[in-house]
């Protein structure tokens, strides 16, 4: 499978500045993470290991936020010092890449299978190759005329009562930049695709997927809704939920720790949440440090005292709980139970043989949660309402503010 991907991620984003102001449009919030961000998930999870980003307009900001390394894509920067068009922008990736490689744009999302798009590319080895999407009753995009496998024209925006169009993501050989010079500015669209589409082979490969344009408000709206759902329902089959407490199910007590039933309180929606998770979950476990008890501010007894009311009243509200793992250890002493390490997972293994680490989601509020749920193979969700909070975008799949928020996405 082609593993190198071009991201073109210098957009303005001019229809949505009323929305981002000065934020560059690939950075725009889909539900408190970057539409960047999913993006560069879906890549990785896809099989991607390389990605190349064409940046500009604000470029510091991509660049702070993602570095060299997402999850394990390594990942290089271009970037536009004067607009180039979106072919010009790509022309600097030749110098280190001289083999196929994905081109997608920084604003729209195609869950296109890479696998087997990379397949039908080899086997005819086209000078490009663009993913379409067939489409109903539109007019926003232009469309695409094929024969067989082979585009033979481009068709100018117009309505379409059904037909094919581009999806954003392309496969492009350096040969189809023949003729072109580091600093031209040109479009590839125009200049490439459409020029040489009556004289050359492109490869036309339909796939019938979700996808969506963030470069419209109405649509990024929608994506607030559509997106993280996606992620949280489609591209990760969960089965099991692993469940941080303090800060998760119940308030957690800034420089101290919730001793007695008394200092125990649920958060907003949590006993909803769980009802909504009883009936989707094959088993839900929680596993939390409780190195208060190691520090001898609270007994395990005063421990088992507290989970025993939180259980009986997520049972009355219709919830459960199928079992609570605590590691009492001080954080010095690096015990294999306390997160990040995974010892609380395995034993929940092997009470319930049937959990799959990689069906799995681990839901916390710290960055040694999210490392836990990294270190097994899982899901990640990471419950901050807090904007500024410092947090490892490698670690994170998605950003909720609470359990309630979470449930509304199995709706």
């Amino acid at each position: 499978m082609i593993d190198k991907v071009v991201i073109l991620a210098g957009g303005l984003g001019t229809r949505l500045k009323g929305i981002l102001g000065e934020m560059p449009k690939p950075m725009a919030p889909i539900n408190k993470l970057p539409f960047l961000h999913y993006l560069l998930n879906y890549l990785s999870n896809q099989g991607v290991k390389e990605v190349f980003l064409c940046v500009g307009f604000q470029h510091e900001v991509i660049v702070r936020y993602f570095g060299d390394q997402f999850r394990n894509i390594k990942i290089f920067y271009t970037i536009e010092k004067e607009l180039l068009g979106t072919g010009g922008a790509i022309m600097p990736v030749l110098s280190k890449w001289r083999e196929p490689f994905f081109l997608l744009n920084g604003d729209t999302f195609f869950e296109a299978d890479l696998k087997s798009f990379s397949e039908a590319f080899f086997k005819l080895r086209p000078l490009a190759s663009l993913s379409l999407k067939p489409v109903f009753n539109q007019d926003r995009y232009g469309a695409v005329q094929l024969e067989e496998d082979k585009i033979t024209s481009f068709i100018e925006k117009k309505f379409l009562a059904s037909g094919l169009i581009n999806a954003g993501v392309s496969i492009l050989t350096p040969e189809i930049f023949e003729g072109k010079l580091l600093g031209d500015v040109f479009s590839y669209e125009k200049d490439l695709f459409e020029k040489k589409a009556a004289t050359h082979f492109l490869h036309g490969f339909v796939q019938d997927e979700y996808f969506i344009d963030i470069g419209i408000p109405e649509d990024y709206e929608k994506a607030q809704r559509e997106i993280p759902r996606r992620f949280f329902t489609q591209t990760h089959s969960a089965k099991f939920l692993f469940l941080d407490r303090d800060g998760v199910i119940n308030k957690h007590l800034p420089g101290d720790y919730v001793k007695n039933i008394e200092q125990f309180e649920f958060l907003p929606g949590v006993l909803d949440a769980l009802v909504q998770f009883s009936s989707y979950f094959n088993h839900i476990v929680v596993v939390t440090n409780q190195q208060g008890i190691g520090k001898g501010l609270y007994t395990e007894d005063d421990l088992k005292e507290v989970h025993t009311f939180m259980l009986e009243k997520i049972t009355e509200a219709g919830g459960r709980l199928d079992a609570v793992y605590f590691c009492p250890s001080l954080e010095k002493n690096n015990d294999p139970c306390r997160k990040p390490n995974v010892g609380m997972g395995l034993q929940a293994q092997q009470d319930f043989p049937d959990i799959d680490f990689k069906q799995s989601v681990m839901i916390g509020d710290s960055m040694s949660d999210m490392q836990f749920g990294r270190n097994l193979g899982m899901f990640t969700i990471w419950i901050s309402s807090d904007a500024d909070k410092i947090f490892n975008p490698d670690l994170v799949d998605l950003r909720m503010d609470g359990l309630k928020e979470v449930a509304n996405l199995l709706k």
